[in-house]
């Protein structure tokens, strides 16, 4: 872990138009503010938004009101702005350490989650498997895929660039989440639009006929980009493997994980209910799994990609399809799994943060 080293994407244009604030933000902090304590909190606005939006929705098919809305858009901007500046701040200090990597991109991760459930209510998916899906892989898996990348080639892929040349990297997705976030809550009629349903043919005048609700274009499009970065990671990563089983193997997290959300689509009592709860179940489990990937690249060790969750929770789903048990008893198991696995994930990071700074010697804050 001392060691390791990795090379990474260059800046996109977006970023060099932030930049200037950035060091602005960074310069302003006294230099003994720790790097670690800003990635951390880089966290707390974020997790503070999805608690405000449960208190309103958990079906993801309200209308939520301009404060939710509002949160929602501070919090992705939140996690940009001190994303971007605890690197400058290790560099300014002279802090720079293993530990920064791993941390910053397990919080990366963790973040994400939220932003994607943030995403999904905002569109008012009402638990529509498809949208879920796509915003899926355009907002949860492409950390995932990103550490599978890096495991194999030791190069950190961040940006996808579109046939038109245009980059798309993390700066540029926070920009559109938080602009949507925000022309929801200063225009509500696109409450209405997003979920309302159009012919392509007598609408729009294209020669096809096809009805899309305009809130899954906004879902497909994230889709498209994700399709050509995930796949592209995934397929440089297993290309460069010398074990190709073992490579093969290791995308399975991102096969169990989408499976867990189709199969509680069709067969729960409580996915209309409480499909937000799902989403952050496997949520977790991904975070978890990109958090040991990215642990296990830098410590050149091999990833046990197989977790106990998914057969944990087809059992509780088998019972829960056959009404095996009391439905209350089967919302504390399914509380249980998300319980656990959060548990599981805040031990994963203590461990990694206490022995990492025993063994190096380094202060944590």
């Amino acid at each position: 872990i001392k060691n390791y080293k990795y090379a990474t994407s260059s800046a996109t244009p977006l970023d060099k138009v932030f930049d200037p604030w950035w060091e602005f933000v960074v310069n302003r902090l006294p230099k003994s503010v720790a790097p670690n304590l800003i990635t951390i909190n880089g966290i707390v606005v974020p997790l503070t938004g999805f608690i405000y939006l449960t208190l309103h929705d958990t079906r993801m098919d309200a209308v939520l009101p301009a404060s939710v809305l509002l949160l929602n858009a501070f919090s992705i901007f939140w996690y940009q702005t001190l994303d971007a500046i605890d690197g400058k701040q290790a560099r300014r200090t002279d802090n720079c350490s293993p530990l920064g990597q791993l941390l910053d991109h397990n919080l990366d991760q963790f973040s994400h989650v939220f932003f994607s459930i943030m995403g999904l209510a905002l569109i008012r998916c009402s638990g529509r498997i498809a949208p879920i899906l796509m915003v899926m892989n355009g907002q949860l898996f492409p950390h995932f895929s990103i550490e599978y990348r890096k495991h194999f080639t030791g190069f950190h892929a961040t940006v996808v660039e579109t046939l038109g040349g245009i980059q798309i990297g993390a700066t540029e997705c926070c920009v559109i989440m938080y602009s949507l976030q925000l022309i929801f809550a200063f225009c509500p009629a696109t409450n209405q639009i997003t979920t309302s349903v159009y012919n392509t043919k007598g609408d729009f005048g294209l020669p096809f006929e096809v009805e899309v609700v305009l809130g899954d274009v906004l879902a497909f499009s994230t889709f498209v980009l994700s399709i050509q970065y995930n796949v592209g990671n995934f397929y440089f990563g297993l290309t460069k493997a010398e074990d190709k089983v073992y490579a093969a193997l290791c995308i399975l997290p991102y096969f169990y994980v989408s499976g867990m959300v189709v199969l509680a689509s069709l067969y729960s009592q409580f996915w209309a209910e409480h499909s937000i709860f799902f989403l952050l179940g496997v949520g977790m489990l991904i975070t978890n799994v990109t958090g040991n990937f990215n642990l296990k690249s830098s410590a050149r060790m091999r990833l046990n990609p197989i977790y106990l969750d998914p057969f944990v929770f087809g059992v509780v789903l088998y019972c829960d399809y056959h009404r095996l048990a009391d439905p209350m008893k089967l919302k504390l198991a399914y509380a249980l799994i998300l319980l656990n696995r959060t548990v599981q994930y805040l031990l994963f990071l203590r461990g990694m943060i206490t022995q990492i700074c025993d063994y190096m010697d380094l202060p944590f804050i």
